[in-house]
C-alpha cells in the first residue's frame, strides 16, 4: 500500500493526527500495516532520525525489519515438543501421587476397627481430667466462644479446658460489643 507522504504530513501539521490510524510497510510484497497514534506515534517520530517524513518513507513492520525471529522448538522423538512432554510427565506423576495418596487413605478406613456395639459414655464435667481429655482437640462450647468475639467469656468447662485456643476477652484487650436494637428517642 502505497501513501502520499506530503498530505499525510499535511493533514498531521493541521490535526496533530495521521489521516490512518496505521502506517503501512513499505517493503514490496508487504501488506503488513502497523497501529500508531497518540503517544505511540509521538514516541515513533522522536526516535526517528529525520521526523515524521523519514518514519513514513522508511516504515518497516517488525516481520521484515527481522524482528519476529523464527521459533526454535527442540522436539522428542516421538514428536512432541519437550516442553510440553516434561510438563506432560510432571503432571501425569503428580496425579499418580495424588491417587496412591486417595488409595492409601480408602484402605486406612477399611482396616480401621470400629465397635458397633459402641456405648456413648458419660463425661462428669465436675471431673478436670475427664474434661481435659475432652477439650484436649477441640472446643467443646464454639457458639460461646463465636459468640463472645473468640473469647471463652462464660463457658462452664473454662476451669479445666485444655483447648488451644483458651482465652477471656479481657485477656485479648477488646471490649465486648453489644448488639441490640437502637432506641428510639
Amino acid at each position: 500500500m502505497k501513501i502520499n507522504v506530503t498530505d499525510w504530513i499535511e493533514s498531521y501539521t493541521q490535526t496533530g493526527k495521521l489521516p490512518e490510524l496505521r502506517i503501512p510497510c513499505i517493503i514490496e510484497g508487504c501488506d503488513v500495516t502497523t497501529t500508531c497514534f497518540g503517544s505511540n506515534l509521538e514516541g515513533r517520530i522522536k526516535k526517528t532520525e529525520g521526523g515524521l517524513r523519514a518514519l513514513l518513507t522508511g516504515f518497516k513492520c517488525r516481520g521484515c525489519r527481522g524482528g519476529a525471529k523464527a521459533k526454535t522448538v527442540r522436539m522428542t522423538a516421538e514428536g512432541v515438543p519437550l516442553k510440553r512432554a516434561a510438563k506432560a510427565t510432571r503432571k501425569s506423576s503428580k496425579k499418580a501421587a495424588k491417587e496412591e495418596h486417595v488409595e492409601n487413605l480408602k484402605q486406612a478406613l477399611r482396616n480401621a476397627t470400629m465397635n458397633v456395639n459402641a456405648v456413648p459414655q458419660r463425661i462428669s464435667f465436675n471431673d478436670p481430667e475427664a474434661v481435659r481429655q475432652l477439650t484436649e482437640n477441640a472446643c467443646q462450647r464454639p457458639d460461646i466462644y463465636l459468640d463472645n468475639d473468640r473469647a471463652c467469656d462464660g463457658c462452664g468447662l473454662y476451669e479445666h479446658c485444655a483447648c488451644k485456643s483458651k482465652q477471656l476477652l479481657a485477656d485479648t484487650g477488646r471490649k465486648k460489643l453489644v448488639a441490640g436494637p437502637k432506641r428510639k428517642k
